[in-house]
């Protein structure tokens, strides 16, 4: 049984370092900031095939020192769509634009390595206000036409020298999920 379970965590293992040779790679091939994009589709890709649970989107973020704004390269799937299709794009956000925001920057600015922001209620409805502004092809709307704003998303980041990679996901991240976001962000 020992034996069993010994190969298992080195099969897991195994898994887990080809994923992240996959996003090490494709990190270490740019040639231009344009490039994080498809950095951020091979993190959302290699974290979904690892069967982090309701991923939603991998971002990675730079914060650009004392600029007003940070930028995002961002791969998304839709909650709920079977169809596989993942949408990526590059956004800039006014780092005092809103709560949610400034809670990024606090954050980012601290000591801590790794941190989830929990967004609910009016924090996380203004951020959807400001996405459906920036970047309309990551929000929803219900048949009246309404925003669709989940009731709870969370943010969970892995800081870098200068940026942070980022999951957004419906449910607290997993120790497993946090781990191996660090280890992605290691490669940065």
């Amino acid at each position: 049984f020992n034996d069993l379970k010994q190969a298992e965590a080195q099969a897991r293992e195994a898994q887990i370092e080809t994923a992240l040779e996959r996003i090490r790679a494709r990190a270490l091939a740019m040639h231009s900031s344009e490039e994080f994009r498809e950095v951020a589709g091979v993190l959302r890709q290699q974290m979904g095939l690892l069967g982090q649970p309701e991923l939603e989107s991998s971002i990675v973020h730079l914060y650009n020192g004392d600029a007003e704004i940070f930028s995002s390269w961002y791969a998304f799937s839709a909650p709920g769509d079977s169809s596989g299709k993942t949408i990526t794009g590059f956004v800039q956000v006014h780092k005092n634009s809103t709560e949610w925001s400034r809670e990024v920057m606090t954050n980012y600015l601290s000591p801590q390595t790794e941190y989830t922001i929990v967004s609910r209620g009016k924090k996380l409805k203004e951020w959807y206000r400001l996405l459906e502004k920036v970047v309309p092809e990551v929000v929803e709307y219900d048949g009246a036409g309404e925003l669709v704003v989940p009731p709870v998303l969370y943010y969970h980041f892995s800081k870098f020298s200068g940026g942070a990679l980022l999951i957004i996901s419906n449910q607290e991240p997993s120790v497993e999920t946090r781990e191996l976001l660090k280890r992605a962000a290691a490669v940065f």
